[in-house]
């Protein structure tokens, strides 16, 4: 169905996931996050795995990219590698963005994934009641790592903190503000600066 690589043609699809790495690489720290970069790496191994193993090959030409590509590449993820909706969507989302920046770049004329849509296939997310968080305050776990990840999800479930800038957060971000107790910090993720007020 794919043809070999031909030497010296056409730039190869890794090459494009390479160059998109090189490119986020340049930005991590300034917008971009360390963790971007590290989601955007496993991407690309699940593209390795996918020319490997299923079309037996170490590489294919962004000439030879058909629509059917991309949809094979999803089924693949779901099936042979039962990943979940979300990350099948985020994989297909990344390998768009790769050939549409090589078309942006005149490598390709055209982007034959112009026209994919998938959908998430994410499960409705479920929310704790008041009394099922208190149940979860009261519960007395015999292993401290349990209690210490219980103590987290908890102090974010209060404050609205993601749990990356509450692994983040230093006693000298906790800060008084017309005598009470305010935690005042930067998201890791957009560097803007927020309040909780401490309770």
């Amino acid at each position: 169905m794919y043809t070999t690589v031909n030497a010296g043609a056409m730039p190869t699809l890794l090459e494009s996931y390479d160059h998109d790495l090189q490119q986020l690489q340049l930005r991590v720290g300034i917008d971009r996050a360390a963790s971007t970069l590290k989601r955007r790496r496993l991407l690309r191994r699940h593209m390795v795995d996918f020319l490997t193993n299923q079309l037996q090959r170490p590489d294919i030409g962004l000439d030879e990219l058909t629509p059917s590509f991309i949809s094979d590449f999803a089924t693949f993820l779901s099936t042979r590698r039962r990943l979940r909706g979300g990350t099948v969507w985020l994989a297909c989302q990344h390998l768009k963005g790769v050939v549409a920046q090589a078309c942006q770049r005149g490598v390709i004329q055209s982007n034959p994934f112009y026209n994919f849509h998938i959908s998430k296939n994410i499960r409705e997310r479920e929310y704790l009641t008041e009394r099922e968080l208190k149940q979860l305050m009261d519960h007395a776990f015999d292993n401290e790592r349990h209690a210490f990840y219980r103590d987290v999800f908890v102090f974010s479930a209060l404050t609205g903190m993601a749990f990356i800038d509450i692994c983040h957060l230093r006693s000298e971000d906790i800060r008084d503000i017309n005598g009470e107790p305010w935690i005042q910090a930067r998201r890791h993720k957009t560097q803007t600066t927020f309040y909780v007020k401490l309770l």
